[in-house]
């Protein structure tokens, strides 16, 4: 598992505003609907440092999760 799984794309301007700030800090600021677009865990206790081991696992299981409803759903 690589750490590449926590990567998703933001504006400039986006990325511009959360600047040095700890994913406590700023994922706060945005609304379920666009965490969920991202696949971004909603339990805040996984947005520290510490638990992004965690953060990760639960994120490739949302990803997961969709994939195999996107599979189901063409089949």
């Amino acid at each position: 598992m690589t750490q590449d799984s926590g990567l998703t794309f933001i504006s400039r301007e986006v990325n511009k505003e959360i600047g040095d700030s700890a994913p406590e800090e700023y994922l706060a600021n945005f609304n379920t609907n666009v965490l969920a677009q991202h696949f971004i865990p909603t339990d805040k206790r996984l947005w520290k440092i510490e638990k992004f081991e965690k953060f990760l696992n639960t994120r490739l299981k949302l990803i997961w999760e969709a994939t195999e409803e996107l599979l189901r759903q063409l089949s």
